[in-house]
């Protein structure tokens, strides 16, 4: 789970590079990986149907005891479907809408970055010390944008 999740930090790093390499297509290519983590998260409907809890820990700072750990159950799998189902759309949409623009890279790499923000609050344990982590890091994300487009704007 945790290389599903965080494979949307990945793609925001390397699509501006995409973008120079790729061309038109970019937008189709970098479409990809939310198909596949919603072809993923649905895997993952049997066995919590059947009753099973997931769940992933990992030692993210030893010596403070703090750990990434992901729980998926019932209803964090369907919010994980709902969020990257649309954020398939989005990004579908996304390929004729911002065609052309010059600012087409930022806008994935934010899109990313949005849809991995979500993701990572979708299956964070209810006590985990990165839920609140992550929820600062979306609120930070939307202040950056907010305020990168008043600077744009001036």
């Amino acid at each position: 789970m945790l290389y599903a999740v965080l494979s949307g930090f990945v793609l925001s790093l390397v699509a501006p590079w995409l973008q120079r390499m790729g061309g038109r297509v970019t937008g189709w290519i970098i479409a990809i990986l939310p198909l596949g983590l919603v072809i993923y998260f649905a895997t993952l409907i049997g066995p919590i149907a059947n009753g099973q809890v997931i769940s992933d820990s990992y030692a993210w700072i030893p010596t403070l005891e703090i750990n990434l750990a992901f729980y998926a159950d019932g209803l964090s799998v369907l919010f994980a479907l709902i969020i990257t189902g649309v954020g398939t759309l989005i990004h579908i949409y996304a390929v004729g809408y911002m065609h052309g623009d010059s600012r087409f890279p930022r806008f994935f790499v934010y899109l990313n970055l949005f849809l991995m923000f979500i993701s990572l609050s979708s299956f964070s344990t209810k006590n985990s010390d990165l839920t609140s982590l992550f929820d600062m890091s979306l609120g930070m994300f939307f202040l950056s944008i907010t305020a990168s487009l008043d600077i744009a704007q001036r």
